[in-house]
């Protein structure tokens, strides 16, 4: 997991080499890899899958289910194919009660499936998800990048959000907290420089009630609010509807403006692809909601292009 730090700052320009290639991968992917099993988690008694409005959601008037919460491997998920990663090598599994399972495969950025979808204007993000701890290394995660980033249209720049993350995740089971961030990389492709408000440390500790589970179904959640001319726009992370780490703010976004004038701001002028991976065990990833304002701000992802760069 922790080589998808440099996700925006070192590889970005891979994503220009052969997307009609991957387009013909991921179509073939989808007919050889998506089948029904009995592989997975159990997701039966797991939150997070009802319809009704999750409370952070409903705190701010996001009351339109925009995504989710199924998870259909070629309806509203999609093999990874961003920085020239061939979608054919990662394995995912539909599993007979809906849930997806998937394999450490494909890249080492932790993400396997992209959704289909990507998100502006603010959301709540919501995702269900176990995997088995293991003895050492990463764990599941459930993150997003911005769709612009991802398609390396920004010049090196690029919003990424890490919803769950588990670096060493036997630690993290043992020290009951996961992983959580807000990174802005800008600057040309390659300098690796970033923003983050949870210094000095890269990641933030999300702390989780003593003695949970993750290897059982748990639910990760992330709210966004856009800035308006008169109030913050604000991000927020919940495990299991609860909030967990600090609130991040900034102030409405000016055309313009570098990261270091407004640090966080720029994630209200793009839209964000959600990601869901593994940089170690297996995943079972039972349900992913997303709940906004309105349908209207839910877009098709532009589909990757070649630049003149």
């Amino acid at each position: 997991m922790g080589l998808r730090r440099i996700l925006f700052a070192s590889v970005a320009f891979l994503c220009l080499m052969g997307m009609s290639i991957a387009s013909r991968a991921a179509e073939n992917y989808l007919q050889a890899r998506t089948r029904i099993g009995s592989s997975g988690g159990t997701c039966s008694s797991a939150s997070g899958s009802s319809g009704s409005v999750p409370a952070p959601a409903a705190a701010v008037g996001y009351d339109t289910q925009t995504f989710g919460p199924a998870v259909t491997l070629g309806q509203n998920w999609t093999p990874f194919s961003y920085f020239g990663v061939n979608p054919s090598s990662i394995q995912a599994t539909q599993n007979a009660d809906g849930s997806v399972t998937i394999l450490d495969s494909g890249d080492n950025y932790g993400a396997q499936l992209a959704s289909i979808p990507a998100f502006g204007g603010g959301g709540y993000f919501e995702a269900t998800l176990s995997f088995p701890i293991p003895a050492s290394g990463g764990g599941g995660g459930f993150w997003s990048g911005d769709s612009q980033g991802l398609q390396g249209n920004n010049g090196g720049n690029g919003v990424e959000v890490d919803i769950a993350e588990f670096d060493d995740a036997a630690a993290d089971q043992a020290g009951d907290y996961y992983q959580i961030q807000y990174h802005n990389w800008y600057g040309p492709q390659g300098s690796g420089k970033q923003v983050y408000p949870n210094p000095p440390g890269e990641t933030g500790n999300a702390t989780v009630p003593a003695g949970t589970d993750f290897s059982q179904p748990q639910t990760y959640g992330m709210l966004w609010v856009p800035a308006t001319a008169s109030t913050q726009g604000y991000m927020q992370f919940f495990f299991n509807g609860t909030q967990v780490g600090n609130t991040i703010t900034w102030n409405q976004y000016i055309s313009g403006q570098s990261a270091l004038q407004n640090p966080f701001a720029v994630i209200d002028s793009r839209q964000l692809t959600l990601l869901l991976g593994t940089g170690g065990p297996p995943e079972t990833v039972c349900s992913v909601s997303v709940w906004q304002a309105s349908a209207a701000n839910k877009g098709r992802k532009a589909r990757a292009r070649k630049s003149a760069r």
